[in-house]
């Protein structure tokens, strides 16, 4: 369903539907924040589709500053406040508290039992869904907005099935931007025109599978 150009507002904007973008729409709404989360591929967590060939490593097991280890010290120095806040314990009993079983593997990956990466997906889209994030698809993100040298929207446009580039068109506002490098849900619905919100999270991933839709496009808006 497309919906027509519209001027409306909400507290949090979350752009991008990968992992980042889906647990931070998610934590929003649960504060009670009204949230939208575009995203601009036809369906969310595509790039988790692809993780760990197909089978989705949850996360690693293991003490914290193990696995902070494997980071360059500038990298683990940024994890380390949300890896404390949120121990891989925790994130493995979101996914056992919906019923998706694990087992961790001899290298310490966290992986379902006898399911798939799209079994993961599907507990992430639950809890987007019990938490109220509107949830629009196909709503490519083209840029921020900035006056008074702060961020106040993101240009949005319509998404064309064409198998080339999108034509994008359209804008989303905000009041306020967070970087993050790291009602009811919609399906199916697009975004199109400007939408004001208290803080906007750009969660858009880096560059390293452009085919699923992450082209690093937030590096630029954000620089």
């Amino acid at each position: 369903m497309n919906r027509e150009s519209e001027t409306t507002t909400c507290d949090v904007l979350v752009i991008g539907a990968g992992a980042a973008g889906i647990f931070a729409a998610w934590r929003a709404a649960t504060e009670g924040a009204r949230t939208i989360l575009i995203e601009k591929t036809p369906r969310i967590g595509t790039k988790i589709l692809v993780s760990g060939g197909g089978k989705c490593n949850i996360v690693h097991d293991g003490p914290i500053e193990d696995v902070l280890r494997a980071f360059r010290p500038n990298e683990a120095r940024f994890l380390r406040p949300s890896v404390y806040r949120h121990p891989n314990e925790t994130i493995v009993r979101m996914f056992t508290d919906r019923g998706l079983k694990t087992m961790t593997r001899e290298d310490g990956r966290i992986f379902p039992v006898d399911a798939t990466a799209k079994d993961v997906v599907n507990v992430l889209r639950s809890y987007l869904d019990e938490a109220g994030v509107d949830l629009r698809l196909e709503s490519p993100c083209t840029g921020l907005a900035i006056e008074d040298g702060r961020v106040v929207g993101a240009t949005v446009g319509a998404y064309e099935s064409t198998g080339a580039a999108p034509k994008l068109s359209g804008g989303y506002g905000a009041k306020a931007l967070l970087r993050e490098t790291g009602g009811i849900v919609h399906e199916g619905d697009r975004a199109s025109g400007t939408i004001l919100a208290g803080a906007t999270i750009l969660a858009t991933g880096g560059s390293s599978y452009p085919n699923s839709g992450t082209t690093g496009d937030g590096w630029k808006w954000a620089a």
